[in-house]
């Protein structure tokens, strides 16, 4: 994945900086210049440790086997190798010897002063969170300095290599300025004839928050991050004291679960674009994490997971993870964009909302399925069949309500962009088992094989309105009007 211009030439400048120095250990886990720099002739790098769940182990454990004769230089770049220092805070033995340069590339973090101070951008907004644990750290602050500055730059750090103990330095660019909100352009992807392309359309970053991309190009104001990072650099952005938007594809939810699955900041939103039915150019079936997001994002800790039927819904989703500083992802399908106006109401969080009441049936209708379920109800009702359609809203947390009262009706029809397994259906019939409720339940929902070919419109699995007054009539054993009572 391409990396945004500012951090190829933040890590470019400081990486000529420590070509000058014959350094022994040095670690760099966001950046492969390590590597490069260690075929320098006249300086010797190495990486010990690559990243990964147990990489602050893994660093203490070599570095303490050395014979510690020189400083272990540890280059982290924010937001989003925060999370790493304060995994370094949490060893038993700290790193005595241990030398740490963070890197700013795009001015998330105030300069300030070596002689006092921390990373505060105002008088009058509050110190960032993190500052108060890096103080615990025992860092001794050796200030910051502008990259576009080399020559002062390269004095501080020839000071700052100099001796042992603990350090760290601030190496930064100046911030891009930023619009005002009445002001600032929404993100444009795709046409504007979809459900993702018209949310993005309308979506605005609030000045409070930071848009963290893992889905191809990003927009200019965004910042870049590998999916295999992306919980790190939401936990980075929220120390910094803001809001972290994180906007990835579903095709790479799998790379990024591990990361994941320890659970996100308690003030989060997610989007996870080109879900379901989304095909990457050239590709030739769907990827297998377009079909299963949900039933990964599920297991990610205390995360909520959102699937509007409209463009209205997605964006009021959005509000409500700002209001209520939920961990929240919603999911944003190709679906065509349909303005429903569906309910009259803002959406409760955990609630699913009736759309049309009925005896005989019900319909549970996930994200931009909605819309099909009510036209089907609508074709059934000239059966003399009067369908309840639910927009479930939410995927996780299940509303048990809402699903109860739907069981009374004795037939339930899940409809989901999704596979059968790990989704709506599934956690629909987890559910009963846990109420103890009885219904005969059938569902609709993409298969997971064969896999599906590119172009395979969701109308070929049922997952349109005559698909769906088929599946209804097939779950009561209707053939004809005749033959209901």
């Amino acid at each position: 994945m391409a990396e945004s211009a500012a951090f190829l030439r933040a890590r470019q400048a400081l990486a000529d900086l420590l070509s000058e120095w014959e350094l022994c250990w040095l670690s760099w886990p966001s950046s492969n210049l390590a590597r490069q720099l260690a075929q320098a002739p006249h300086a010797w790098f190495e990486v010990p440790v690559q990243p990964g769940p147990v990489w602050a182990q893994q660093l203490q454990a070599f570095f303490l086997s050395q014979k510690q004769e020189q400083p272990l230089l540890l280059v982290l770049e924010a937001p989003h190798d925060l999370e790493r220092l304060r995994r370094l805070q949490q060893l038993a033995a700290p790193l005595p010897w241990l030398l740490v340069i963070l890197l700013d590339p795009v001015g998330y973090l105030a300069p300030v002063p070596a002689s006092g101070g921390w990373f505060q951008r105002e008088p009058k907004e509050p110190a960032y969170a993190w500052s108060s644990w890096l103080r615990q750290f025992q860092l001794e602050f050796w200030g910051s300095f502008a990259l576009e500055e080399p020559k002062q730059a390269a004095e501080r750090l020839e000071a700052f290599m100099e001796g042992t103990g603990r350090r760290l330095l601030h190496l930064y660019a100046p911030p891009v300025p930023q619009p005002e909100m009445a002001n600032r352009p929404g993100v444009r992807l795709l046409s504007k004839d979809t459900l993702e392309s018209a949310f993005l359309e309308q979506f605005q970053v609030p000045d409070n928050a930071r848009l963290i991309w893992c889905a191809g190009q990003p927009p200019a104001d965004a910042l870049l991050i590998h999916p295999e990072q992306a919980g790190s650099a939401a936990w980075g952005v929220h120390q910094a004291g803001f809001f972290p938007v994180l906007a990835m594809s579903a095709a790479m939810i799998g790379p990024a679960l591990a990361d994941l699955l320890p659970g996100l900041p308690p003030g989060c939103l997610v989007l996870i674009l080109e879900a379901g039915l989304c095909w990457e150019p050239g590709q030739s079936h769907l990827s297998p994490s377009r079909l299963r997001d949900l039933a990964l994002l599920r297991q990610v800790h205390g995360l909520a997971l959102a699937c509007p039927a409209d463009v209205q819904e997605a964006l009021q989703f959005a509000q409500m993870s700002y209001a209520t500083q939920t961990p929240m992802a919603v999911r944003l399908t190709q679906a065509p964009a349909v303005l429903t106006g569906l309910s009259k109401s803002p959406p409760q969080a955990g609630r699913s909302h009736m759309l049309r009441p009925g005896q005989h049936a019900a319909i549970l209708a996930l994200g931009p399925t909605v819309y099909a379920a009510l036209l089907a109800a609508e074709a059934l009702s000239s059966w003399g069949l009067e369908c309840q359609v639910w927009d479930i809203r939410f995927l996780k947390p299940l509303d048990r309500d809402a699903l109860a009262q739907a069981a009374l009706t004795g037939h339930l029809l899940t409809v989901e962009e999704h596979c059968l397994q790990g989704g709506l259906a599934t956690m629909v019939l987890e559910t009963l088992s846990q109420l103890e409720l009885n219904a005969k339940v059938h569902h609709l929902a993409l298969p997971a094989t064969p896999p599906i070919e590119n172009g395979a419109p969701a109308e070929e699995f049922g997952l349109d309105a005559d698909g769906i007054q088929k599946a209804m009539r097939k779950l009561l054993g209707l053939v004809s009007p005749e033959s209901f009572v």
